[in-house]
């Protein structure tokens, strides 16, 4: 299941990169989504170790 997680993560912070090339002017949702996908890093990190 781990290695499952492991692309799940991926997937997301290549959702952020493009929203994030889209959405440059909206703060709010930058700062949410940035606060999203670090979340996901860590929890991915830590599955991954």
């Amino acid at each position: 299941m781990l290695h499952m997680l492991l692309p799940l993560c991926i997937d997301l912070v290549k959702l952020w990169i493009v929203s994030l090339r889209t959405n440059l002017e909206d703060c709010c949702t930058l700062l949410k989504d940035l606060r999203q996908v670090w979340q996901a890093k860590k929890q991915c990190a830590y599955c991954h170790d």
